[in-house]
């Protein structure tokens, strides 16, 4: 497997495989600073969730995602996949999104440790939103 990683909002790369706890949680979103992503990274606070680290992820670069972050209410981390290794891995890269090239799918992944897929929705409308519910009653099983 490829050394999969992300640019955080300070950025400096981090590596998938170093989450620390049980699970983590890839939240796809197409573009920061609109109204579905502002719902998508909002949604969860991950004081909730003691075993799972969530991960904020699209390809903006991190100095947009830094302010994204700064000027809106997420509780979760930010990331950037600009090279876009991590969404092409999961399968979560959208090749035309409004006439955009190669921007994330709206998804949820979840993975354990083993990087195995213990749950998954790729939206193939990004202008729909993800079924949190879903999501949500999943994460409280791990609890």
């Amino acid at each position: 497997m490829q050394e999969l990683f992300l640019w955080n909002t300070e950025v400096q790369k981090v590596y998938l495989k170093d989450f620390k706890k049980d699970y983590a949680v890839l939240l796809f979103f197409p573009f920061a600073y609109t109204s579905n992503c502002i719902k998508e990274v909002c949604y969860f606070n991950p004081q909730d969730y003691p075993k799972v680290d969530f991960y904020g992820i699209s390809v903006d670069s991190p100095f947009c995602l830094k302010n994204f972050k700064e000027h809106s209410e997420v509780k979760i981390h930010l990331y950037s996949d600009f090279n876009r290794n991590v969404s092409h891995y999961f399968s979560c890269l959208e090749e035309n999104f409004l006439g955009f090239k190669n921007v994330c799918k709206r998804a949820a992944v979840c993975i354990d440790k083993n990087f195995d897929i213990v749950y998954s929705e790729i939206l193939e409308n990004g202008q729909k939103q993800l079924n949190f519910t879903s999501l949500e009653s999943f994460l409280n099983e791990l609890l």
